[in-house]
């Protein structure tokens, strides 16, 4: 199958806290990996957060810090991605299995048509706390 290249988009501003799990979700999806693109558009952290990048091998977009905020910083990051499709993930936001990103891509390989997809729900974990 002749898959699609993706540009993975990710706001950040010190999210060094969740962003390895994330990043990790990425990393591990059954989707050939030279086809994925990971843009951290960064609001000038001064966390671990760069270094997080260079582990998983993401690109690090400098967001000027007076207009940095997730929406902004998202904006900046589609500007810059090269990919056929967008794929939109927050830092706190890990993939939920390995065969996700193949799921989400397969309507963009049937119809043509098609131009953008969502996921019909999101889960959630009563373990989770509220504030991280």
């Amino acid at each position: 199958m002749k898959y699609p290249t993706i540009s993975v988009v990710i706001p950040t501003y010190n999210s060094a806290k969740t962003l390895a799990q994330c990043l990790q979700s990425v990393r591990v999806q059954l989707y050939p990996q030279k086809k994925i693109e990971i843009i951290l558009s960064d609001g000038g952290s001064s966390d671990d957060t760069f270094a997080l990048a260079r582990a998983y091998g993401a690109k690090v977009i400098s967001v000027d810090k007076t207009k940095q905020g997730a929406e902004y910083n998202r904006a900046v990051g589609a500007h810059r991605a090269k990919h056929d499709i967008l794929l939109f993930v927050d830092h706190d936001n890990v993939l939920p299995h390995k065969g996700w990103m193949r799921y989400m891509v397969a309507p963009f390989i049937k119809d043509k048509t098609i131009i953008g997809v969502e996921t019909l729900r999101y889960t959630y974990d009563p373990a989770d706390s509220l504030i991280g």
